[in-house]
């Protein structure tokens, strides 16, 4: 049970993390609705230590923020254009 609260507690920072570092732009509302909503789901599961099932919960979320992260590096990276 200690092993899934820890592993819900690193997906719950890693998202923040995520959005705190890459948010904005074109994706900063989306992000934001995923970070809160990891908030709000904490509150919830860790009412019955469900922590299986907020593991579950954050999967797809994590995913989506992973992604998002992916494209904003990239966006980040862009080099500069040659012809114009």
């Amino acid at each position: 049970m200690e092993n899934a609260r820890k592993k819900a507690e690193k997906m719950y920072n890693e998202i923040w993390h995520i959005y705190n570092e890459h948010g904005g732009y074109d994706y900063n509302d989306s992000m934001w609705c995923q970070a809160q909503g990891s908030s709000d789901a904490w509150s919830m599961y860790e009412e019955d230590e469900d922590w299986e099932g907020l593991i579950k919960e954050y999967e797809p979320c994590l995913k989506y923020m992973r992604h998002i992260k992916k494209i904003r590096i990239l966006q980040e990276s862009i080099p500069q254009e040659l012809y114009c």
